[in-house]
């Protein structure tokens, strides 16, 4: 009898690429151990909402899972590809549609068919990121969505201040107010210190902390997220704010926003955003976003428009040239309310790799 061949096939829009000007150093570590969030097909997909929010009822999260969760064949069969490669499964989440695998970097690259290196960059540091396409095979087909994690440089920058948008929840009774951070996580200690300074009393603040942020941390202070809670409760008087802190790779904005899909302890009904990038934007030449992250987090999108949760993203407005605006994303997803304008008026300075003094104005409306 002839042994049976494990035929691998591409996973769709899985190509990522390395932003140019990174150095390869040598390849990954075969015995580093890595975490990855697999996208997992549902049962249903999730149809799209037209008209505005207030003329239908939203769903529950229960109601959510049950109709659009996880497909259970497509869990079975990822549960037994990872038996079959010596990983581990370290969370199912049926409602965001999620999987997480862990293992050595030598038998996650084994099991989906990728070589991993580690890169320096001037500008974004060093990071580990593979090349190419992930490879899955004939029994994975259709059950897997995308797979985060083996690329962990930043494709995210602060666009913006919740100033433009926190006065949109301002009307609604004692919400709970999700901001979604990818800088330096802070404490209740430091909120409470930081509000005791400006003599003013501190608000209820939750921390969530996903993917050991601290660890992978974009450029930004924690006086920045500081701030950013000031404005939050300023505009939203009474009511709680909801900070949940990832990682500014690919693998945090998947798992953060998904995390809001899955937190019926906090169940935010607003969620500000103020981090993001061109989705065609190229970070000294190469494009930074895979068009699956797009679609994950497209789809995250859409369910918690399922669930009624308004989410609001800035618009980069510290983007102009020759007088046009450039949206970034997530702003520009079709299931979310961007906010922010961008003109020739003001000087504004550099917040990304490359960019110059004087390349981009902007004042805010």
């Amino acid at each position: 009898m002839w042994p049976s061949i494990d035929i691998k096939h591409e996973l769709a829009n899985s190509v990522s690429s390395v932003p140019q000007g990174a150095v390869a150093l040598e390849p990954t570590n075969p015995r580093q151990w890595l975490k990855l969030t697999l996208g997992v097909r549902r049962s249903k997909r999730l149809p799209y909402l037209p008209g505005f929010p207030c003329t239908r009822a939203p769903l529950t999260r229960t109601a959510l899972r049950e109709a659009y969760g996880s497909d259970p064949e497509a869990v079975a069969r990822i549960q037994d590809f990872a038996n079959q490669h010596h990983l581990i499964v370290t969370k199912d989440e049926r409602l965001s549609a999620r999987i997480g695998l862990a293992g050595t970097v030598g038998d996650l690259c084994a099991a989906f068919a990728v070589g991993l290196m580690d890169y320096s960059h001037p500008e974004l540091g060093e990071f580990h990121a593979r090349t190419g396409p992930v490879c899955l095979p004939s029994e994975l087909n259709g059950a897997v969505t995308g797979v985060f994690g083996f690329n962990n440089h930043r494709i995210l920058r602060r666009i913006a201040s919740p100033d433009l948008v926190s006065h949109l929840w301002a009307h609604v009774a004692k919400p709970c107010v999700a901001l979604l951070e990818f800088g330096r996580c802070v404490n209740e200690r430091d909120l409470a210190a930081h509000f005791a300074r400006k003599n003013q009393p501190a608000p209820m603040v939750k921390i969530v902390n996903l993917n050991g942020a601290s660890s992978l941390a974009a450029p930004d202070s924690a006086g920045d997220v500081l701030r950013d809670v000031e404005a939050a409760s300023a505009q939203a008087d009474g009511a709680t704010i909801a900070v949940y802190f990832s990682t500014c790779d690919a693998k945090g904005l998947v798992d953060c926003v998904a995390r809001i899909i899955d937190d019926d302890e906090n169940a935010p009904q607003v969620v500000s955003i103020n981090w993001g990038c061109d989705e065609s934007q190229p970070l000294d030449g190469h494009i930074v976003w895979s068009p699956a992250t797009i679609e994950h987090v497209n789809e995250s999108f859409l369910s918690l428009a399922h669930l009624g949760v308004t989410v609001c993203v800035a618009t980069d407005d510290a983007r102009a040239r020759d007088g046009h605006a450039f949206v970034s994303f997530p702003a520009t997803s079709p299931y979310v309310l961007a906010i922010g304008a961008v003109s020739d008026t003001t000087q504004v300075p550099p917040r990304w790799p490359g960019r110059k003094p004087g390349d981009a104005k902007r004042s805010a409306a």
